[in-house]
């Protein structure tokens, strides 16, 4: 079913560039990183279900039906143009989740905030990630993707931002959540697409990260 996505490479393509970022930063913020007792263990992928309740996966599911109402602005951030009384009338939301949204759609500004912040002044300070993250990344299995980003992917770059923001919010376990925000603030929207769209094509899992190049960390996503 998802290789008619196949036909929306080519315009995905148009915006995905550039596709990787080098972000400057220095020794120093290197070694504070490692202070704070960061596990990298390589050898272990870790399905991003795991790391969600129940609770946040029956939300996720509800949160999917907004993907269609979500834009980007010129900066990257994401624009949702339902009001607080759409989503709580229309969508059956309840107050507490609507609040829940918002924090999604804060933690998605905050984190292209923080991009900018990472490559104007080389400040790392915010990627602290220290449980649970293979290499610093989060891996997603095949069945993650259809199961908490193939309605997005049917959708537009836009909508797999912010389903991404939503399980990057929503994560219980400390780190991943950070691993997923700084990414999806360093990665184009487009290029995130591209990926998504190649491992729901063929069936495959993909990871989202960051790869440390001596003192640079470099985004990094690939299928596997």
């Amino acid at each position: 079913m998802f290789k008619k996505k196949l036909s929306v490479i080519t315009s995905i393509l148009a915006i995905s560039l550039p596709i990787f970022i080098n972000v400057p930063v220095s020794v120093r913020a290197i070694e504070q990183n490692e202070q704070v007792g960061l596990q990298q263990e390589s050898n272990q992928k870790y399905s991003i279900s795991d790391h969600i309740t129940n609770e946040d996966k029956k939300f996720m599911e509800k949160y999917s039906a907004t993907y269609s109402q979500f834009e980007l602005d010129s900066e990257g951030k994401l624009l949702l143009g339902l009001t607080d009384d759409q989503l709580i009338n229309d969508y059956n939301f309840s107050n507490s989740e609507v609040e829940k949204i918002h924090e999604i759609i804060n933690y998605q500004h905050t984190n292209v905030d923080n991009a900018k912040n990472m490559t104007s002044n080389g400040d790392t300070s915010i990627v602290t990630p220290y449980l649970h993250v293979s290499d610093w990344k989060v891996y997603f299995t095949y069945d993650d993707l259809v199961m908490y980003v193939s309605s997005a992917a049917q959708i537009g770059p836009q909508a797999i931002v912010a389903a991404l923001a939503g399980l990057g919010s929503v994560v219980a376990t400390p780190g991943v959540g950070t691993v997923i925000g700084t990414a999806i603030g360093l990665f184009s929207a487009g290029t995130i697409a591209y990926q998504v769209t190649q491992a729901l094509a063929n069936q495959q899992g993909w990871y989202i990260g960051v790869t440390w190049n001596g003192a640079f960390p470099n985004p990094d996503s690939g299928t596997w």
